[in-house]
């Protein structure tokens, strides 16, 4: 399925979704700290453009894992 970014699809792009299992809310300096991290490894393995690059971040305290919750 083509990602579009400013409405074309002739370089490559990514939507990246990151979930974190977190007791406790995460601060926005940690996601802040993944975004380059994220970006470069996307840039540097796949040839993606930074500016191609959209993340999504959340976080939950319920996960479920081979057959319970924790």
């Amino acid at each position: 399925m083509p990602t579009y970014h400013g409405g074309t699809n002739d370089k490559p792009a990514a939507y990246v979704t990151v979930d974190v299992f977190a007791r406790e809310a995460v601060s926005r300096a940690a996601w802040e700290s993944m975004t380059p991290v994220i970006c470069d490894a996307l840039q540097d393995q796949l040839g993606v453009d930074p500016a191609r690059i959209y993340i999504k971040y959340g976080e939950s305290t319920n996960f479920g894992w081979n057959g319970m919750n924790f």
